[in-house]
């Protein structure tokens, strides 16, 4: 597998020895799965003479070409953010997107969507509470350009009662809040889902 293989070669070019430091077959965009190369990998930018332009998803190069059929730093998806981002200091199983590399109890995809660090166990998506006049409050909380907040309601708690509010904000990097009535019912839950347009 990748992650014991003491070296490897690639059409046109050999990397004799060392770690080649790859991800774990998946997809990582394009038609079909590809092995994505981790930070470091000796694969990256080591076929300077190649001619192709574009890797086997269809992606094109960037800069010098990489050795293999996935050309790391182009535009892909949460496992191919994953792949190339996150330190090689865990098994490549930790980078999966269901995975959570830093043990937060957020998973690495949620991590990527919402906007925060998901090598960094301190860096999580915060929600800021406060009453205003009586009868009001509002959730303040931060953005991130490209993603949707919705505010969903529930009376309690049940994972099917959670309704969408008619309120959403578009992501605009900057900090942004809900305003809310308290007054009805006496009891009432909210959150804040976070998606990707």
């Amino acid at each position: 597998t990748p992650d014991i293989a003491p070296g490897f070669i690639s059409q046109g070019t050999n990397i004799i020895g060392g770690t080649p430091l790859l991800a774990l077959l998946a997809n990582y965009g394009g038609p079909t799965h590809t092995i994505a190369l981790r930070p470091g990998s000796p694969a990256r930018n080591a076929a300077a003479t190649s001619t192709v332009t574009s890797d086997q998803r269809g992606f094109p190069i960037v800069g010098l070409r990489d050795i293999g059929a996935y050309e790391a730093g182009t535009a892909g998806n949460i496992a191919t953010t994953l792949a190339e981002t996150l330190p090689n200091t865990g098994p490549t199983s930790s980078i999966t997107p269901e995975a959570d590399y830093d043990g937060d109890g957020s998973s690495n995809q949620n991590e990527i969507i919402a906007g925060t660090q998901p090598a960094n166990p301190a860096s999580v998506f915060r929600l800021n509470v406060t009453a205003e006049e009586p009868g009001f409050m509002s959730i303040v909380f931060p953005t991130v350009t490209g993603r949707n907040y919705t505010l969903q309601r529930s009376d309690d708690l049940a994972a099917s009662n959670w309704v969408n509010t008619v309120l959403t904000i578009n992501g605009d990097g900057t900090t942004h809040s809900f305003r809310i009535p308290t007054t009805t019912p006496a009891r009432r839950f909210f959150r804040i889902v976070v998606t990707q347009p």
